[in-house]
């Protein structure tokens, strides 16, 4: 008898985890980047963000520092979607601009202004390898500030494949629950 209560516990909890597991990897949670150390200044050098990140929060310093552009990349977007982006900044006195690019770095869409009075709005289609890449440009005024960019985009959900210790880990939960289920017939 307490070897078989023993077993009910066991495939409780592991039938516990497994549901626990799937829905954690059912979730495509959308997150906030903010800029811990500088962006980088150049095309080839854009730091990519975490897949699911729909805001970035960044600062230039203009003519403060040689710190006139930063460019980040959006990616494990939906191929052939729509996207837009939104840039905002609090800050008064200075003029940027927002450019949006694909990975082979042609532009997509026209150059937006970018001002305290009036947010900047791209969009467009996301290219094919799902990459979205940002230019938030300093144009005149003389820094630091701040600017938010909000992007709208889904994700490519065959980009969120589980690890396969995840799957491991859903599979032997399924087959303990099996097995207890069949003890307790026989």
């Amino acid at each position: 008898m307490q070897k078989s209560a023993r077993l009910k516990k066991i495939a409780r909890h592991l039938l516990a985890t497994t549901c626990l597991t799937v829905a954690a990897v059912g979730v495509a949670g959308a997150s906030t980047f903010t800029e811990g150390s500088d962006f980088s200044n150049t095309f080839a050098g854009a730091n990519a963000l975490p897949i699911g990140t729909d805001v970035v929060n960044g600062s230039l310093f203009g003519s403060l520092a040689p710190d006139n552009d930063d460019y980040f990349r959006f990616s494990g977007l939906l191929a052939g979607s729509s996207f837009s982006l939104n840039a905002s900044t609090p800050d008064s006195g200075w003029l940027g601009n927002l450019l949006v690019f694909s990975s082979s770095q042609s532009q997509i869409g026209t150059t937006q202004a970018l001002h305290n009075s009036a947010p900047a709005n791209a969009s467009g289609i996301v290219p094919l390898d799902g990459i979205l890449v940002v230019d938030v440009a300093f144009s005149e005024g003389t820094g630091p500030d701040a600017y938010t960019v909000s992007l709208t985009a889904p994700l490519d959900q065959t980009a969120q494949t589980p690890e396969p210790s995840t799957l491991a880990g859903v599979g032997l939960g399924l087959a303990g629950a099996l097995a207890l289920r069949r003890r307790q017939k026989a």
